[in-house]
């Protein structure tokens, strides 16, 4: 085949994009009993490109054995099959004019060409009259809707739709006499009630005299298309009803977390100013405490003091007695005094240089008087170089007190050590209070440190104390910035341990 014969078939539409070996290979593959179908791209008169369906279809000339060939726009951008046949038969006489001695006969004008043409269209394609009379319904389109070719001619279009598609064809059919042409989605009724969703695109026919004729309507099966955006749409649908489900919970979550954030600031609020009234009560209660006791303490000394210059001896015992327990008082009535200043933030840290030795001398002084009257060992163990560093020493040394202390209170037979270390990586001085005594149950440690906890609560518990020790011992570990911890096994013994920031260390060796 001459590139002139193929050269045929631009005329006015332009000449092949890249598609001339395509467009080659497919005339090659054309046989007499299998029309061919071809997607090519031609540049149009106005310069954009356009897309076209081809389908060729084998037809041998006269007197020869080569063949002609009928090349279809199914789907040409902006242009109507009509329109399509007008300009074809234009483009032919242009072709053979162009051809000289190439001359095709007008294929349009045999038997069976418009047929053939319509018959070769994927879509559905239908004509009616004015009145909506079908006069023409392809093969595809009889298929579409569930008929056999030809069943439907004569019939009307309504007997394929139902009353909301009668409706809206009635105003359409109305307007199409009018010249309006229309693209839309419409639902026809297959033949077994079943509904058909399609793509329409109708235009008036009108005779030479521009009388109307009635309609060419083009018809594409969607029923894919939408039963893929009806089963979207009700995702959506499940979709926005979770959506709004879950804002319904999200804002009566919220709500209920802004009550409950409410009413946890009004119980804070409440209960800081109860503690503040408490440790303000508490506060004045032990002044007003400590001055009758304190004024018991000095007269059981000098009532004392006078009985033994006089050599009375009968209330020697009942006057110490007072003033043990009047000093026992006092210690306690010091003790809820300083928890309520903590309390209140009124306590102040009293920092000052303390050299180690002299320190733990002042602690083995103390040890001794609570050793006197019990046989335990009392061990001092010192792994670090003499050094000073800087501290409150009065807080320092009631912890270490509270914890000598309690050691002694809980430990029958065997030995208490008092061990100093200095853990360089984390710059703290260590002081660690072991005992062999009861031990204490795991499930307790936790409450150790809390405010008049004791690990035994019962009416008849053998030790004494009211358990404020432990509390103001973390709490002024805290205001110096340490850190306190115990370790301990029931029966067999504890370890307290209280961890102090070498803010500064002096070498004095």
């Amino acid at each position: 085949m001459s590139t002139d014969a193929l050269n045929l078939t631009a005329g006015i539409w332009g000449k092949l994009i890249d598609d001339y070996d395509a467009f080659c290979l497919t005339l090659v593959k054309l046989t007499k009993d299998q029309p061919l179908t071809q997607t090519l791209y031609w540049n149009h008169t106005d310069g954009h490109k356009v897309e076209a369906c081809h389908t060729f279809v084998y037809a041998p000339m006269q007197g020869s054995d080569a063949f002609k060939y009928i090349d279809i726009f199914v789907r040409f951008v902006g242009l109507e099959l009509l329109d399509y046949i007008k300009a074809l038969e234009s483009s032919y006489e242009t072709r053979s004019k162009d051809c000289g001695a190439l001359s095709f006969p007008k294929v349009w004008e045999e038997p069976g060409f418009y047929e053939r043409v319509v018959g070769s269209v994927n879509d559905g394609i239908l004509v009616n009259d004015p009145n909506g009379q079908i006069l023409y319904m392809n093969e595809n389109l009889a298929k579409l809707l569930g008929y056999s070719p030809g069943e439907l001619l004569g019939k009307h279009l309504f007997d394929v739709m139902d009353e909301e598609g009668i409706q809206l064809t009635k105003k359409r059919l109305s307007e199409r006499i009018s010249g309006t042409e229309e693209v839309f989605d419409f639902r026809f009724v297959h033949r077994n009630g079943a509904h058909v969703w399609t793509r329409v695109s109708a235009k008036p026919l009108v005779d030479d005299d521009e009388r109307h004729m009635g309609s060419l309507v083009s018809i594409s099966d969607i029923s894919a298309r939408k039963k893929a955006e009806q089963d979207l749409q009700v995702l959506l649908n499940e979709l926005e009803q979770r959506v709004q489900e879950r804002t319904k919970l999200l804002t009566r979550a919220n709500s209920e977390l802004k009550k409950e954030v409410e009413e946890r600031k009004s119980a804070e609020k409440r209960a800081i100013l109860a503690s503040r009234a408490k440790s303000q009560f508490l506060a004045n209660m032990s002044h007003e405490l400590r001055t009758p006791l304190n004024a018991i303490i000095g007269y059981s000394e000098i009532l004392e003091e006078e009985m033994q210059s006089a050599g009375v001896d009968d209330f020697q015992q009942d006057i110490e007695c007072i003033h043990s327990s009047a000093q026992h008082l006092l210690q306690l009535i010091s003790s809820i005094l300083d928890l309520s200043n903590i309390e209140a933030g009124r306590m102040e840290l009293q920092s000052e240089e303390i050299y180690l030795d002299e320190f733990l001398s002042e602690l083995r002084m103390m040890m001794e008087d609570m050793l006197q009257q019990s046989e335990l060992l009392f061990i001092v163990e010192q792994q670090l170089d003499t050094m000073s560093f800087i501290a409150d020493r009065g807080k320092l040394r009631q912890i270490i007190f509270n914890f000598l202390s309690n050691a002694v209170k809980f430990t029958l037979t065997g030995s208490i050590c008092l061990r100093v270390r200095h853990d360089v990586d984390q710059a703290h001085i260590i002081f660690d209070v072991e005992d062999t005594g009861i031990g204490i149950h795991e499930d307790d440690i936790d409450a150790l440190f809390s405010a008049f906890w004791q690990a035994d609560g019962s009416a008849t518990r053998r030790f004494e104390g009211a358990g404020l020790g432990l509390a103001i011992a973390q709490e002024y570990t805290r205001l110096m910035g340490g850190r306190i911890s115990v370790k301990s096994k029931y029966g067999e013994g504890s370890t307290f341990s209280v961890a102090i920031p070498t803010w500064h260390t002096l070498d004095t060796t």
